[in-house]
């Protein structure tokens, strides 16, 4: 079930980005180093999608894990607060978007459109891995 996370982000990722790029056929801001398209950012759609995917569901299964052996892991799955995540996930997206419009390589709403396509694929394809596993278990 958690394989359709890579699958995703090395099929479906890359897949809507080479859709969109032509169809927004949006030049960079600087033309001279960076030649194709530009909208959306396709570093941030995978640094959030990625992101995502380790700080929401392998780490927590990884805990999960480990918990059952460890009282250390035990602990800290008990004290990993949720704003800790998702404080941690907003802080890469943006991290790695402000990365690229520092670098030339993209205008402020092809970031911001690439974090919110990378949020969208990661809840789908979380909802997903949720539908599996809940038949998977019936």
């Amino acid at each position: 079930v958690l394989s359709l996370f890579g699958v995703h982000c090395l099929v479906l990722v890359p897949l809507v980005e080479v859709i969109i790029k032509p169809i927004a056929h949006r030049l960079r801001p600087d033309t001279i180093h960076h030649h194709s398209y530009s909208f959306p950012s396709g570093h941030t759609c995978s640094a959030t999608f990625m992101s995502g995917a380790f700080l929401f569901v392998l780490l927590p299964a990884l805990l999960e894990v480990l918990a059952a052996q460890s009282s250390t892991a035990r602990r800290i799955a008990a004290h990993w607060p949720r704003q800790a995540q998702l404080a941690t996930w907003l802080l890469w997206s943006g991290a790695t978007g402000l990365g690229r419009v520092l670098a030339d390589a993209h205008w402020c709403t092809d970031t911001v459109a690439g974090g919110l396509l990378g949020s969208a694929l990661l809840a789908s394809t979380t909802q997903l891995i949720a539908s599996a596993a809940e038949e998977a278990q019936d």
